[in-house]
């Protein structure tokens, strides 16, 4: 029989793998996604993990929900709010227009 069940990585090297191409296919959809639309950089404070600190968020304008990257800011939330509010403005947004594309990905 066999010992390891089909599609499931066996060794650490393939699970590193699989997860660098499901990065890599993420990070593609996420580049089609963008084209002509603007993108703000979010911090879910509910995403949180010890060890890692607040996972970094990027909202589409005008596509529901945001792709979670595998960034890790190991900091408070308020420096981590600070340091997307940084990365917005780098992108010429300043907090309302941020903001304004935040509220175009939720749908109520």
């Amino acid at each position: 029989m066999l010992g390891n069940k089909v599609g499931r990585p066996c060794t650490r090297e393939n699970q590193v793998i699989a997860k660098r191409i499901k990065a890599d296919m993420a990070q593609k959809e996420l580049m089609v996604e963008i084209q002509g639309k603007r993108i703000a950089y979010i911090i879910n404070a509910t995403d949180f993990e010890d060890g890692k600190g607040f996972r970094v968020g990027i909202a589409v304008e005008g596509k529901k929900g945001y792709y979670k990257t595998d960034w890790w800011w190991n900091c408070t939330y308020a420096e981590a709010q600070k340091l997307a509010d940084e990365k917005n403005s780098g992108l010429g947004l300043d907090k309302k227009e941020a903001i304004k594309i935040v509220f175009s990905t939720m749908s109520f």
